[in-house]
């Protein structure tokens, strides 16, 4: 693991807060240079520490009025893999325009896995997790989570 110094937290602080803080502004928040800000934060992607330059979506505001975490119980943890793949595939499968899958989280805590869902309405969302979550035997219990608002 890297060692982080106060200058990369501060970089990584910002970018928290905006990915797209360009390496100039950066750079003079923290009195460097710009090639110092892009080499360090070219280190902090080559480490693994930053993933990706992500792209929050406000899913209400392009149709799909509900946005649930599902927490999904295995029926029997060896079937993980097999479970998986099937989560893969929903993903992977050009399902209907009223559903999307942004993430799937293999879990430890309360549930084995959570799955965030969009759907255009209730209805769709109920159908899909009838259809696609219920009926598959590797789950033996899902709890939905719609949110209400984000915070």
């Amino acid at each position: 693991m890297k060692e982080l110094d106060q200058i990369d937290i501060i970089i990584l602080e910002a970018l928290i807060d905006d990915s797209r803080t360009s390496p100039t502004n950066l750079a003079k928040k923290i009195g460097k240079s710009e090639a110092t800000v892009r080499n360090r934060i070219k280190k902090l992607v080559d480490v693994g520490i930053i993933e990706n330059f992500g792209l929050e979506i406000n899913a209400k505001l392009i149709g799909y009025k509900i946005v649930a975490y599902v927490g999904a119980d295995l029926a029997d943890p060896e079937s993980v893999s097999d479970t998986h793949r099937y989560l893969k595939k929903l993903l992977k499968k050009e399902l209907k325009t009223n559903i999307r899958i942004p993430k799937i989280y293999l879990t430890h805590g309360d549930h084995d896995i959570l799955i965030e869902i969009w759907a255009k309405d209730l209805d769709c969302f109920n159908d899909f997790i009838s259809e696609n979550i219920e009926s598959n035997p590797n789950f033996s219990k899902i709890c939905p989570a719609i949110i209400v608002e984000k915070l």
